[in-house]
């Protein structure tokens, strides 16, 4: 299945930035420079729009909404609170300082209901002149510039299967 605002509009919600010693890796072991985690974190942090967690580590105020479940599921509970009587340090922050534990996961939602990429940066911009989607096109490669190679343009290779 293929939407606007791919993954995030048909998976599970769980919002889980990514482990920083991944990032710190590709940085220092892979040559990618400016993407160690230090380095990603602002990014994180402007686009989050963070209902519980306040601090140095999460945004409130971003683009993309992250809450807490709104039911949470008995047998779940029970899970955590097992694995924390087991030996697992109780986590209620996964994108806090450590993503070790057991706990719930908060989800990219508003008000209980699925928040997707295109929720949170398509569809304020639809009203701008200059935004075009092509839903059943499959782009070919996109036009890059300036200092930071922002994407200006997409190509579009083909439309629904065949070629344009």
């Amino acid at each position: 299945m293929k939407a606007l605002g791919g993954c995030s509009s048909m998976n599970a919600m769980v919002y889980v930035r990514g482990n920083p010693s991944d990032f710190n890796g590709w940085q220092d072991d892979h040559g990618a420079a400016g993407w160690g985690y230090l380095d990603v974190l602002p990014y994180f942090i402007r686009a989050e729009g963070n209902t519980r967690c306040r601090g140095p580590l999460h945004g409130t105020d971003g683009p993309l909404h992250v809450e807490d479940l709104v039911y949470r599921h008995e047998l779940s509970q029970a899970w955590v609170e097992s694995a924390v009587k087991w030996g697992l340090t109780a986590n209620e922050d996964f994108n806090g300082e450590t993503q070790m534990g057991a706990g719930p996961f908060q989800v990219t939602c508003r008000d209980g209901l699925r928040w997707s990429a295109s929720d949170a940066y398509l569809r304020p911009a639809l009203d701008r002149p200059n935004p075009s989607s092509a839903a059943c096109g499959q782009s070919s490669g996109c036009t890059n510039t300036g200092t930071f190679r922002r994407a200006n343009s997409a190509r579009i290779g083909s439309w629904n299967g065949s070629p344009k």
